[in-house]
């Protein structure tokens, strides 16, 4: 079964996480994929002094030990990108996605860890 949780917007203090999930792989679930959108109000995109770090694990014995399956650092403050033809582009999103082919039938966990802060964060938790 798929599973799409939305959260946020809710404003997590400095130095904490949140957890969402988890959620048990089935068969036929092959990608997991946390976003934050980052151009909330009082959202990460307007703390450059802010970090977070997106993860995902799981659990092979019931939620008593949790190992890491993916993580990605994303910076705050505004991120901008330039195109080929010189334009900029400011990122509006962050994600990281992984595979879940090895985690079949285990439960799965995303993660958001806030370094500094306090920042709002709002997203989604994917699986499909």
């Amino acid at each position: 079964m798929a599973l799409n949780l939305p959260f946020g917007p809710v404003t997590l203090s400095a130095d904490t996480s949140r957890d969402f999930g988890p959620h048990t792989i089935a068969a036929g679930e092959t990608l997991a994929v946390l976003l934050l959108q980052r151009d909330i109000t009082g959202g990460l995109n307007s703390v450059p002094s802010a970090s977070v770090d997106l993860t995902f694990s799981y659990t092979p014995d019931g939620g008593t030990t949790w190992l890491l399956l993916a993580s990605a650092g994303i910076p705050g403050g505004v991120i901008s990108i330039a195109d080929r033809g010189g334009g900029s582009h400011t990122l509006v999103q962050s994600t990281v996605g992984v595979g879940l082919q090895l985690v079949q039938g285990l439960p799965v966990k995303a993660t958001v860890t806030l370094h500094g802060g306090p920042v709002a964060v709002r997203g989604t938790f994917t699986v499909s």
